[in-house]
């Protein structure tokens, strides 16, 4: 009876050595495979870096390189602005004289009638 429970602690032992060393070379291989991860996550993180800085460089040309045409383009509207505040006046202007001219042909009709 003693030796049959050896026997089957035995051979449990024996199974538990054999599934235990294929985890240790599994073990081993994982902190290499972390080492590699670790070194592309550190290349990646260099990448972007530079990728962020080239790009907040471009955004810098490109703000230069606007900033004269925003002056132009606010020249524009100024003197839009000011062209159709004069062409109101003139339209108004124009209003003012047709309705003067009515009134003078009335008060020709009128005393042309008399």
């Amino acid at each position: 009876m003693i030796a049959k429970e050896i026997d089957q602690l035995q051979s449990s032992i024996q199974g538990l050595c054999r599934s235990a060393t294929p985890l240790g070379r599994v073990m081993d291989y994982v902190q290499e495979d972390m080492d590699s991860m670790l070194k592309e996550l550190e290349l990646w993180q260099q990448e972007s870096s530079q990728h962020r800085e080239a790009l907040q460089r471009e955004h810098n040309i490109t703000d230069q390189e606007l900033q004269p045409l925003r002056a132009q383009m606010e020249e524009l509207d100024s003197r839009l602005s000011q062209q159709v505040a004069l062409t109101r006046a003139v339209k108004a202007g124009i209003l003012k004289n047709d309705e003067r001219i009515q009134q003078m042909l009335s008060g020709m009709t009128l005393s042309g009638q008399s």
